[in-house]
């Protein structure tokens, strides 16, 4: 203070000698409450059960390796207090405090934390996130302040596309808890629940619809990002989230840093389509574009939006040549926690001859976006509005059989050019190969077109075939559409 007293005017320093001061008082109030016993009575070794965002039975039916993203190396946890009962929460240690994950019927994480009976508590979850200087964690540093810290920069591609993994990142946090000793069983759950940990991911997946007719062949062979952020929160904005939504928690808008960073053309080489066909995804690219989260919607101009860019060859062309795909749903908006599952319809002639002129351009492809929320896999939401359904794929012998499944939606409007309920057209099922149709009959058990809620069955006639053939039938709530795929085997159980 002597020194500053020499350079700076003297109401100045007094000024800022008393913040100094004050900041130092409430300081000392905190550690004095917890370091002398007032607050803090030891510490509790427990048990916090934990939801991962998609468990590995449902990552399997939509061909996803689930190994890639339920993968967890590192795990630590923040402790934030409200320490003199006026709703800041303080950080209550120097340092996150490592945890240790195990996967099982319950997803667990063991730490040792301090105790504070009587007090609310709110715990910090990162993992697969370990960082050097622990973002902005300090003891008395607010919770709110420290959220803002918390920075994922990721200036490639995501890397388990394209050899090793990195596991993604992946945030959680809880309401108020009071940790003490006398916590049942020393499992610490929300009120039963498990608490949601939540990825800063989207993802996108990309098949064709089916085979295009002769006169207009396409066939996959890319994908690349163009504007692609660099920077992104690895937590979700509490005022962004639905945590009502019908299978779990929801990012509704985006929430990325003020200064994101961007990469306006990616890099080669771009993500290609599995050219393996033993495999499920043959044909297709899935489980291998991730991205960060895009503010879309607020943003005018069209060459500064995020978009993807498609390659594929166009009917007899031995190049391939690009065209432009944009995000038509969440408001055009890239939110974490999603998969944007894209099925290319048509396309409309030869696209562009490189990936810049394709997204500068004007798109000839047209394609079907479907987002959900990967907490719950069969679900779809689009705003309030949500439709699940309980299977989504199924396998007959040959022999056939019957399956039935139930459909579920709150979209009960007229006033947004789609009528009320669920509805399903039997004469819109698409046969592969088409010769072979009008196998599947479709019989309702409860409920009609209209319903809100629905139960149907789903009849496979035997099959005399030498090769497998599949259906795939569509059921539609307002403008949210889920595909039930078929396959018939020539093999016998």
């Amino acid at each position: 203070i002597i020194i500053m007293t020499r350079l700076f005017n003297k109401n100045y320093v007094l000024s800022l000698t008393l913040s100094f001061i004050v900041l130092q008082l409430i300081g000392c109030k905190n550690e004095a409450r917890i370091n002398e016993g007032e607050v803090d009575e030891g510490e509790v070794s427990l048990r916090l059960e934990v939801r991962l965002p998609a468990d590995a039975d449902n990552a399997l039916t939509r061909r996803m390796t689930a190994e890639e993203e339920v993968v967890v190396s590192t795990t630590d946890v923040y402790h934030f207090v409200d320490v003199n009962d006026d709703g800041t929460y303080v950080g209550v240690n120097s340092a996150p405090i490592p945890g240790t994950y195990t996967a099982g019927s319950e997803d667990l994480i063991q730490v040792t934390l301090h105790t504070y009976p009587g007090k609310k508590s709110r715990l910090v979850f990162l993992l697969n996130a370990r960082q050097t200087g622990n973002y902005g964690y300090a003891m008395y540093a607010e919770l709110d302040q420290f959220l803002e810290t918390v920075i994922h920069e990721q200036p490639d591609e995501w890397k388990s596309a394209r050899g090793a993994c990195d596991p993604l990142p992946m945030y959680g946090i809880t309401g108020d808890v009071e940790i003490k000793k006398e916590i049942p069983n020393n499992l610490l759950t929300d009120n039963g629940d498990p608490f949601p940990l939540i990825r800063m991911h989207a993802k996108f997946n990309m098949c064709l619809f089916r085979e295009f007719t002769a006169s207009g062949k396409f066939y996959l062979e890319s994908v690349c990002v163009f504007n692609r952020k660099t920077h992104g929160y690895l937590p979700y904005h509490e005022s962004l989230w639905d945590a009502a939504a019908a299978s779990g928690p929801c990012a509704t808008g985006p929430h990325i840093p003020v200064s994101c960073g961007n990469v306006y053309e990616p890099p080669t080489p771009y993500f290609t389509v599995c050219t393996d066909a033993a495999r499920t995804d043959f044909g297709m690219i899935v489980n291998k574009q991730y991205c960060l989260e895009a503010d879309n919607a607020n943003e005018p101009d069209r060459l500064a939006k995020t978009a993807l860019v498609i390659g594929g060859k166009y009917e007899a062309d031995t190049d391939i040549s690009y065209y432009r795909l944009d995000i038509n749903v969440t408001d055009g908006n890239i939110l974490r926690n999603h998969l944007y599952d894209i099925e290319i319809q048509s396309v409309a002639g030869r696209g562009e001859s490189t990936a810049k002129e394709a997204f500068e351009g004007v798109s000839q492809l047209t394609a079907r976006i479907v987002a959900w929320n990967l907490a719950g896999q069969y679900t779809l939401i689009d705003g309030q509005f949500w439709f699940e359904i309980d299977c989504d794929e199924y396998y007959f012998y040959r022999e056939g059989g019957q399956v039935e499944v139930t459909a579920q939606t709150n979209y009960n409007v007229t006033d947004r050019g789609y009528p009320a309920g669920l509805y399903i057209d039997p004469t819109a099922i698409v046969y592969t190969p088409e010769s072979q149709s009008d196998w599947i009959t479709l019989s309702d058990v409860s409920g009609a077109d209209g319903s809100l809620t629905r139960q149907f069955r789903i009849t496979a006639a035997a099959h005399t075939g030498n090769a497998d053939r599949s259906a795939r039938i569509s059921v539609t709530a307002g403008n949210l559409t889920q595909v039930i795929l078929i396959t018939q085997g020539t093999d016998l159980p």
